[in-house]
């Protein structure tokens, strides 16, 4: 979740220098217009892979990686998942080995980019082959074991002081704390991850571990609102910390300036969060809350009536999200002191909670784990 740096766009490397499509798409890229970008990227794409020699392998995997991240943050995750594989195969060649001249940290990139986007929208087989055609570091582990989560599986606590291991412990915590009961709450089961939820936040919303890593702004907002909602979740940690977590968490949020798509459903999550966690003790303020979560879940571009976001909430965990959020502000209303006048609100709030998906204990376990995003592309990366 790092702020994205992409190489200047003055010489299209390789072949690609051929391209206007390319280099027009990369330009929009580079400016943070993705959806203008999507059109220029697919056509350089089509031409790379029609008429490109099988030389020009890091040219297609270098197309493959810009628009699939252009997907992403244009909130297409089921086309950008694809393309993301489409790159991975480029990379790799058809029996699965490296293609010549393809760096292999530029080709586990790609993997990783593609297990990411399938995860986020449930395909777990496609994850896994993803998972596998990547080299053995820390982003694969952590997408290996998000997926054993899921499953109800999660393996041991790693070690580690950087971005990714706290965010695999925390997907530890979650796969291990939420391994049954209802899909509304949390069900504890292990009482040395009890111990380490507990134990997981300092004073003032800080994290008791990872302290001395170096994380943007982005990275420390997601880790703090997903200890928050476990704590909120299972009721271990008290309220003060989650509290502490989750108004830190929009607090980091705030200082980011621009937050790409899949960065904007951490917002409404962690305000309903906190919306649940006041609840009856500060009614007021969890009205206010949760009102600014539906506010900002329903954003949209007042053009098209559509945008990146409501693309991106569209399927997958997105679906999730917004339920999980519609059922707490129902819950509220219903335990509120007008509870029989908001009645008729409450369920329209749990009607359309219904429509997007049946929560059960293995979507909530889906819904909070931790995974580094896609990684923009970077034309060094592919030894240009």
């Amino acid at each position: 979740m790092r702020p994205c740096r992409f190489q200047s766009s003055g010489a299209s490397p390789g072949l690609l220098e051929h391209l206007p499509d390319y280099t027009t798409g990369w330009q929009a890229l580079e400016g943070g217009r993705f959806g203008d970008a999507v059109a220029p990227l697919t056509r350089a794409v089509d031409v790379a892979e029609s008429y490109f020699p099988p030389t020009a392998a890091r040219e297609r995997v270098l197309c493959h990686w810009a628009l699939g991240y252009c997907l992403w943050q244009d909130g297409r995750y089921v086309d950008a998942a694809r393309r993301f594989e489409a790159g991975s195969a480029a990379a790799r060649g058809g029996h699965g080995a490296l293609v010549e001249g393809v760096p292999p940290g530029a080709a586990s990139i790609l993997a990783h980019a593609a297990a990411s986007a399938c995860f986020e929208v449930g395909n777990f087989e496609a994850a896994r082959a993803q998972i596998k055609a990547a080299d053995n570091c820390s982003n694969t582990a952590c997408l290996a074991e998000a997926i054993a989560a899921v499953d109800g599986a999660p393996p041991q606590c790693p070690d580690g002081d950087d971005v990714v291991s706290l965010g695999r412990q925390m997907n530890v915590l979650t796969g291990t704390l939420l391994q049954g009961g209802d899909a509304t709450e949390g069900s504890l089961s292990d009482a040395a991850m009890q111990e380490r939820l507990a134990n997981l936040t300092a004073e003032g919303g800080a994290l008791a571990v990872g302290t001395s890593m170096e994380a943007s702004a982005a990275e420390f907002m997601s880790l703090r609102s997903t200890a928050g909602q476990l704590i909120v979740l299972t009721g271990v940690g008290g309220r003060e910390q989650a509290r502490a977590l989750l108004a830190t968490a929009l607090k980091d949020f705030e200082a980011i300036q621009t937050p790409g798509t899949d960065l904007k459903p951490w917002l409404f999550r962690t305000l309903a969060t906190l919306g649940v966690l006041l609840d009856q003790r500060e009614p007021v303020s969890a009205e206010g809350l949760f009102r600014a979560a539906l506010d900002h879940m329903d954003v949209v571009d007042e053009a098209t009536k559509a945008g990146p976001l409501q693309r991106a909430l569209s399927h997958g965990r997105g679906r999730v999200w917004q339920a999980q959020v519609l059922l707490g502000y129902a819950a509220h209303l219903e335990q509120s002191r007008r509870a029989e006048q908001r009645a008729s609100e409450a369920e329209s709030l749990r009607l359309r909670a219904g429509s997007l998906c049946s929560l059960s204990p293995l979507q909530l376990r889906w819904s909070l784990l931790w995974l580094p995003p896609p990684r923009p592309p970077v034309v060094a990366e592919l030894g240009f």
